[in-house]
């Protein structure tokens, strides 16, 4: 065998290896409606505390290095009136404005979805970087418990309601695989 075949074997072997590791997942898709309030400045009212101001001499437009924490209600559709609303459950985490030159936000977040366990997310996305429509952006799963046990993948991010700076509802698109 000359160095060629042998390099052939081995990537080989390597591509089904990596097969074998994907062969027992299980892809599920799931979507939710995430409310951000910070309309009131008021903790009864709303779901996101500024806790960082953004710096000084910035670009006004991209809010670098503002920082909110957030406890924002997950829906299973965009509208926030109560009597058509479902809850799913709760995000719990933060977001942090990290464009200095173009709007982005890097998110670290947990969603609890009622009585199912949770799912991670981790990631930054630029906010306006791309033109679909509606704009969609992506950030990863990280993991997750309950029926989400070791589930990793990826969230498509759409902005469905904005009313800057204070209101905004996403739709959270989620694929992720997890080991049967």
């Amino acid at each position: 065998m000359d160095i060629h075949q042998i390099m052939t074997l081995l990537v080989t072997l390597f591509i089904m290896r990596k097969m074998e590791l994907v062969r027992g997942e299980t892809a599920h898709k799931v979507t939710f409606y995430l409310h951000d309030l910070s309309l009131y400045k008021n903790i009864s009212f709303d779901t996101a505390v500024e806790e960082v101001a953004p710096a000084k001499d910035m670009i006004p437009l991209t809010n670098f290095g503002q920082m909110f924490v957030f406890d924002d209600e997950l829906t299973a559709g965009p509208s926030s009136k109560s009597s058509t609303k479902v809850i799913l459950g709760r995000a719990q985490g933060l977001y942090v404005y990290c464009g200095r030159v173009q709007p982005s936000a890097l998110w670290s977040f947990t969603a609890f979805l009622d009585g199912k366990g949770s799912l991670s997310f981790h990631g930054a996305e630029r906010i306006f970087a791309n033109t679909s429509n509606p704009p969609q952006r992506s950030i990863h799963v990280t993991g997750g418990t309950g029926l989400y046990q070791n589930a990793h993948g990826i969230a498509s991010i759409s902005t469905i309601a904005l009313k800057v700076p204070n209101y905004f509802v996403l739709r959270f698109d989620v694929t992720i695989s997890m080991l049967s």
